[in-house]
C-alpha cells in the first residue's frame, strides 16, 4: 500500500460492485459510509479485490460490501479469512437470499436500500467501537529477553 492509500484506522470498508445501476446513489452512499469508517476502497474486479484483501495483515479488520450477484461467487473465497469481520450484501429480494446468507456467519445483513446499508454499518460500527473500549487493556512490560522477577524472590526477600 503506498503512503497515499495508507489506512491508519482499525477498520477498512471494502466494496466490490461491478453494477452500473444507481451510480449517483452509490456515490452518495459512499460519502455517507465514510462518516463511520473513513477508509473505503472500491473494486469492480473480483481478482483485484481478493488480491488486495489477501495482501492485508491478519490484524487488519475488513467490513466488506457486495451484491448478491458477485457475493454468491466471491464470499465463499474470502469468508474464512481472519481480516473479514463483517459482510453486508445488497440485494433487491431479501427473502430469496436469506437461506444462502445464513450459511455464512460473517454476513451481518442483507440490505435492499442504500440508506439501510448506511444505517446498519453506522450502528454496527458504534457497537464495535464500544466493545473495543470496553475490552480490558493488556500491557506487557517485559520483553522476551527479560528475566522473570519472580525467579529472584529469595534475593528480594533477603535484601528487604
Amino acid at each position: 500500500m503506498n503512503s497515499e492509500e495508507e489506512n491508519l484506522e482499525t477498520y477498512f470498508l471494502i466494496w466490490l460492485d461491478n453494477s452500473t445501476v444507481n451510480i449517483q446513489k452509490k456515490q452518495h452512499t459512499q460519502v455517507e459510509l465514510r462518516s463511520s469508517i473513513h477508509y473505503l476502497k472500491i473494486f469492480s474486479d473480483e481478482e483485484q479485490c481478493e488480491n488486495y484483501i489477501r495482501s492485508l495483515s491478519n490484524v487488519d479488520r475488513i467490513i466488506f460490501i457486495t451484491n448478491t450477484q458477485l457475493g454468491k461467487k466471491f464470499i465463499p473465497r474470502i469468508h474464512q479469512l481472519p481480516q473479514i469481520t463483517s459482510i453486508y450484501v445488497f440485494c433487491l429480494d431479501k427473502s430469496k437470499y436469506q437461506a444462502w446468507a445464513n450459511q455464512y456467519e460473517k454476513i451481518k445483513c442483507l440490505v435492499s436500500q442504500y440508506d439501510e446499508l448506511i444505517s446498519q454499518i453506522g450502528y454496527d460500527q458504534k457497537r464495535r467501537i464500544k466493545a473495543k473500549i470496553d475490552e480490558p487493556l493488556s500491557i506487557s512490560i517485559l520483553d522476551e529477553n527479560s528475566t522473570n522477577i519472580f525467579n529472584n524472590t529469595q534475593e528480594c526477600s533477603t535484601t528487604i
